[in-house]
């Protein structure tokens, strides 16, 4: 593959992901990891970068009526990459710059503990068919997701056992019964099961 091309290609593709970053800071000013929910350290899980037609897409919402992305650039020269230098030479890249990406902004909320990056590619060909490629790329800070779960265990405590402060509003809730879903059993049954009882019952109405 063409090196010029390669570099172009990376660096178009890093531009909309920096461009993504940038629209979470102004769409969320002033904001830090908890400061709007006790139990909300970030917003961005998920990130799907769509290859084809000569464009690079964005869509930051795994949400199967969505119809525009969130993002879109221009990139012509992609109709000249074939689907095998782009598994053997772009996905690396993209992996390993995103992955540097992910824990720069591990103190911020820009981003969750974990996220779930998906590529997409497709060729064009001379039989007018697409050739799909697709390929999933997870990413998780563990010591994010621990403080998370520490936090957890903090807030059933105090509002749910102890009643030491009362519920605020339904976000908390919701982001405490989301959030329990995404440990494992052990870490689930640690936070959740492991305190049932009628003052547990009543949280889950």
């Amino acid at each position: 593959m063409d090196k010029t091309l390669k570099e172009k290609l990376i660096d178009s593709t890093f531009q909309g992901i920096n461009k993504i970053i940038e629209n979470t800071y102004k769409n969320h000013p002033d904001e830090k990891s908890y400061s709007v929910c006790r139990l909300q350290e970030g917003y961005d899980d998920y990130l799907k970068i769509t290859f084809k037609e000569r464009e690079i897409n964005y869509d930051e919402f795994n949400f199967a009526w969505k119809g525009d992305p969130d993002l879109k650039i221009d990139f012509y020269e992609l109709g000249d990459i074939k689907r095998d230098e782009f598994i053997k030479e772009i996905i690396p890249e993209i992996k390993s710059k995103f992955k540097e990406v992910f824990f720069k902004y591990e103190d911020s909320f820009v981003f969750r503990y974990k996220l779930l990056l998906i590529i997409e590619f497709e060729e064009e060909n001379d039989l007018l068919e697409d050739i799909i490629y697709r390929e999933e790329l997870y990413f998780e800070n563990k010591k994010r997701k621990e403080k998370l779960k520490s936090k957890m265990e903090n807030y059933i405590k105090e509002v749910i056992l102890e009643e030491k402060k009362a519920m605020k509003d339904e976000a908390n809730k919701k982001l405490l019964i989301k959030e329990s879903k995404n440990f494992d059993k052990y870490e689930k049954e640690t936070i959740l099961y492991s305190i049932w009882g009628d003052k547990w019952k009543k949280f889950l109405v």
